[in-house]
């Protein structure tokens, strides 16, 4: 049998008492720590990225933000030596890989260039050559199936309503500027005339 006297009894009620505030003290300190931990990893940007050609000229990076919550949201980029396209196009087509262009209207939805994880290239349909002044201007007017014959390999496919070509990446932005082609910024844009010759494509 222990013995505890009146003092030592004390003793023990006012430590206890006192261990008691020091775990309130401390679970009060970490609860706001604890919340933002919480607050910053549901706002993390995390980039996912991808190089879709061998060359490593293409980037293609998405973004993912407030990972894991509910409002997790996803933006794709695309960059051609390291300058960001913006969405002046409904699709790219870099190589093997398309790319379809999308815009957010929530939060959580996906925008940008989005990745067709189900996309096979067309058969390629046209014994045409590619010209020289086609080589040498940097584009051509031509369907996703109608690749000529000696096109430079990493010439990419675009569309944009009734725009499709086969274009040089280094001549990308010429060939934007040439035709006043505009980004896709909001879903409600005027629609876009694009003034160019079919029969002289200039």
């Amino acid at each position: 049998m222990i013995l505890v006297s009146s003092a030592g009894r004390w003793g023990y009620i006012l430590t206890m008492k006192h261990a008691k505030n020091i775990k309130r003290s401390v679970l009060l300190t970490s609860a706001p720590l604890a919340i933002l931990v919480f607050t910053l990893f549901a706002c993390q940007t995390i980039d996912v990225v991808e190089h879709p050609d061998a060359a490593g000229r293409w980037k293609y990076v998405v973004e993912v933000t407030k990972a894991g919550s509910e409002e997790e949201g996803r933006r794709a980029r695309l960059y051609y030596r390291g300058k960001e396209l913006p969405g002046h196009f409904s699709t790219v087509i870099v190589g093997e890989t398309k790319y379809d262009y999308t815009i957010r209207i929530d939060p959580s939805d996906f925008s940008g260039y989005r990745k067709d994880q189900d996309y096979a290239p067309p058969p390629r349909a046209s014994r045409d050559e590619l010209q020289d002044e086609e080589e040498k201007r940097g584009w051509y007017f031509a369907s996703a199936d109608q690749r000529k014959r000696n096109t430079p390999a990493d010439w990419i496919w675009v569309e944009r309503e009734n725009l499709e070509a086969f274009v040089d990446p280094d001549r990308l932005y010429r060939f934007i500027n040439k035709y006043q082609i505009a980004p896709k910024v909001e879903e409600s844009e005027p629609p876009f005339q694009f003034r160019f010759s079919f029969e002289t494509g200039l």
